[in-house]
């Protein structure tokens, strides 16, 4: 549905399809049929007004289509990482939307001029008879913002927590420091595991989930590569995250896998494919796919917290039920997901995150 969404939301999507599959016939049998059913998903969802977030630029990018209007001015501050696909959509939207982006100015923007490109397609063939977008200059902010880019949320852990010491010791108040992501599932257990070690008062922001932990994050990702369900970022975590991974420069794990699209990708690399020993369609009961599971934990795990989610695996009591191992992974992500970690203790006077 992804990769069909830009046609699906083309109300001329059929006499667009049937030319290029007249111009393309080898295409037919492997498209038309995924055409068909996509239409149908998307006639669905298009009747009760919903949309996955996925597609969100495939439906703004219609020009036919209406464009939702907000009652106020928006703002845009997506940092040196702006796409030009966001540029485009923000330039669609400021058709009928006062709207204002604020460019950062880092000091390094002349050595990597590529990296501020995508702003450039705001000022290309203005039109005067609609509002464009505007743009602010960060470098005005008493601020004095700083723009970094690391490969791995790791890294990028591994700096806010520096930059926090440091602050912390030059008599910052810890109150004054937040720590704001666009996702903190993804950062909440990791970073709270390298301030508790600095001694960091914290500020909790709300409940984290259980697959937000990165032992179990990292477990979760064993099941799914033993199983032939992972991706990219299931491949990383096994090849980087203990000293003794596999040795290989993240350059090089970029260049093979920078574009991942399923698992069979790994071929790109036939040693590891051949070391990754990937089994489909095992049928098992729950004890046995909870007796071969745990053996994929990593080492030096924090075995309270797979106990924990292993004892709500285990609560239904359904330890002889024969279901597929993809199943059985199923069930505990959706658990992980869902199963919060304890609470810790909350500083009023700690950094907020």
């Amino acid at each position: 549905m992804e990769q069909l969404a830009p046609i699906l939301a083309h109300p001329d999507n059929s006499v667009l399809l049937e030319e290029w599959f007249a111009a393309n016939p080898e295409s037919v049998s492997k498209w038309r049929h995924w055409f068909e059913v996509g239409k149908l998903m998307w006639r669905e969802f298009a009747q009760n007004k919903w949309a996955l977030t996925e597609w969100i630029p495939s439906l703004l990018v219609q020009s036919e289509s209406s464009r939702p209007v907000w009652p106020r001015k928006l703002y845009f501050d997506l940092g040196v990482r702006v796409s030009p696909v966001e540029i485009l959509l923000i330039k669609e939207l400021s058709q009928v939307q006062d709207v204002e982006v604020l460019m950062p100015d880092p000091a390094w923007a002349s050595a990597f001029s590529s990296t501020m490109h995508p702003y450039r397609l705001l000022d290309e063939r203005p039109d005067t008879e609609r509002p464009k977008a505007s743009l602010s200059q960060l470098s005005t902010f008493s601020s004095h913002p700083r723009y970094r880019r690391f490969s791995t949320h790791l890294a990028e852990i591994k700096e806010a927590t520096s930059r926090i010491r440091g602050w912390l010791d030059e008599g910052v108040a810890p109150s004054k420091i937040a720590v704001v992501t666009p996702d903190m599932e993804v950062y909440g257990a990791s970073l709270r595991l390298y301030l508790d070690v600095e001694g960091v008062p914290l500020q909790k922001s709300g409940a984290e989930p259980l697959h937000s932990h990165p032992d179990i994050a990292r477990w979760l990702a064993e099941i799914r590569i033993k199983i032939n369900r992972f991706n990219r970022k299931d491949l990383e975590l096994h090849l980087f995250q203990d000293a003794a991974a596999d040795h290989i420069p993240y350059s090089e794990f970029r260049r093979l896998f920078g574009r991942f699209y399923d698992a069979g990708d790994v071929a790109r690399w036939p040693e590891l494919e051949k070391k990754l020993s990937i089994k489909e369609g095992v049928r098992c009961s729950q004890k046995e796919f909870l007796d071969w599971s745990l053996r994929l934990c990593p080492n030096k795990a924090d075995l309270e917290k797979v106990a924990m989610l292993v004892a709500e695996f285990s609560r239904d009591g359904s330890l002889d039920l024969s279901l597929s191992a993809e199943v059985w992974a199923g069930m505990l992500e959706d658990l992980a997901a869902r199963v919060n970690l304890n609470p810790v203790q909350n500083d009023s006077e700690g950094i907020y995150i």
